[in-house]
């Protein structure tokens, strides 16, 4: 048997005293347990094991850590097919220095798939997990009567002669039929070409257009005012929410609990309505509101009078929208006395501009949608409360903008 002494050791005969035979000794170190190769490389693996990394053995595949990653996230989630997670399990398996035999036994099949996902995944990566496109049964209708299906479905079908004001499966089936446009095609496959070409008539999606000739001009200006205000002026966005209803609902709402969404009474009491006037400051956020009965000129002057006490030092910039009570004669006259005050008119069907239209969205879920009030009284106290309360918190609005194409 051959024994092995470590080769960084100068080795110089010496006479052992007590001894009757010359062995060899290392004069620069103490005498050491010598160990053979067998010994060395099972402790090697061992330490190697323990700090996490593959052990060599008959198929070993290298994965970097990001394979690693990916390959466990695959294993441990629960929503991953059978057949990925095997496949998985079988790499990281073969990465540990696993052989074929106890690869198979561990994930459940045959030696012959152990090897063929090894041997993919050397050839093409990660890749070579995913299965081949599969050529399946060869399509019945053409890419004719395909595209006469959609072109069909993109159309009004009053064009075609229906009374229907949309589509939906079984009537443009039934049009394609008798129009013999599609080879009498079935709902099923009708249906299929539609998903695939995400095409779906049954959904309808709001628009206006602006007819405004002066339309980028006046966005302009507005947003100029938003992002590059002017040293010294204060922006204010003014707009009317009116017929804010004081319902009171029959029964009281069920509160929330786990499991189980707010339960609201759907019958309720009216008390009447209520008209909100309100001031939004677009560069500290704060709110200046009152709630009236009506919103004429009069309870609009009455508004800009409380803005100028509000702020009785330099020019105001006011946002609004086209309303007629803004452009009265009674305002005009008011605006030639107040020469720091001016109007800055959304373009028409562009009151989207208006920053205080958000702060109504706020208002409108955070208070009026699940509110039950007994009286008009009780709507205008809620609506008070709920605007001191937005003041002490008060911020302005961010603008997420980025000024790209496609980038908001």
């Amino acid at each position: 048997m051959r024994w092995e002494l470590p080769r960084c050791i100068k080795i110089k005969s010496v006479e052992v005293p007590g001894s009757g035979c010359g062995s060899p000794r290392p004069r620069s170190c103490p005498p050491t347990r010598l160990r053979r190769p067998e010994e060395k490389a099972a402790r090697a693996a061992e330490e190697k094991w323990r700090e996490g990394g593959p052990v060599e053995g008959k198929r070993r595949v290298h994965l970097s850590r990001r394979q690693r990653k990916e390959l466990r996230s695959i294993v441990r989630r629960g929503k991953s097919e059978n057949r990925a997670a095997m496949r998985a399990r079988i790499l990281l398996l073969a990465w540990e220095g696993k052989t074929i035999a106890e690869i198979a036994r561990r994930v459940g099949v045959s030696r012959k798939v152990a090897r063929k996902w090894i041997e993919r995944f050397r050839t093409c990566g990660m890749e070579g997990l995913r299965d081949c496109p599969r050529p399946g049964r060869p399509p019945w209708y053409t890419l004719e009567q395909r595209l006469k299906v959609i072109e069909a479905a993109c159309q009004n079908p009053g064009d075609f002669g229906r009374a229907e004001t949309r589509w939906s499966v079984t009537p443009l089936c039934d049009t394609l039929k008798k129009r013999r446009m599609a080879g009498g095609m079935g709902r099923s496959s009708v249906h299929r070409i539609l998903s695939g070409g995400a095409i779906k008539p049954h959904q309808v999606k709001m628009w206006v257009n602006s007819h405004d000739p002066n339309f980028q001009k006046k966005a302009e200006e507005i947003v100029g005012l938003y992002l590059r205000p002017k040293p010294g002026h204060t922006v204010l966005c003014f707009d009317e929410k009116p017929g804010i209803q004081a319902n009171e609902r029959i029964h009281p709402s069920h509160p929330v609990r786990p499991g189980k969404p707010e339960r609201v009474e759907f019958c309720y009491r009216r008390h009447g309505t209520q008209d909100l006037l309100a001031f939004f400051n677009v560069h500290t956020g704060e709110v200046l509101a009152r709630v009236k009965a009506r919103h004429t000129a009069n309870e609009f002057l009455e508004m800009l009078d409380l803005a100028v006490t509000k702020y009785p030092e330099g020019p105001i910039d006011i946002v609004l929208d086209n309303l007629s009570v803004h452009s009265t004669p009674e305002v005009k006259a008011w605006l030639r006395k107040h020469r720091r005050v001016r109007f800055y008119f959304t373009p028409i069907h562009a009151s989207w501009l208006n920053q205080v239209e958000i702060w109504f969205s706020i208002l409108q879920r955070q208070l009026l949608r699940r509110g039950s009030f007994s009286s008009k009284e009780e709507l205008a106290q809620r609506i008070a409360a709920y605007i001191r309360q937005w003041n002490e918190r008060a911020k302005p609005f961010r603008w997420t903008w980025s000024g790209w194409p496609l980038a908001a």
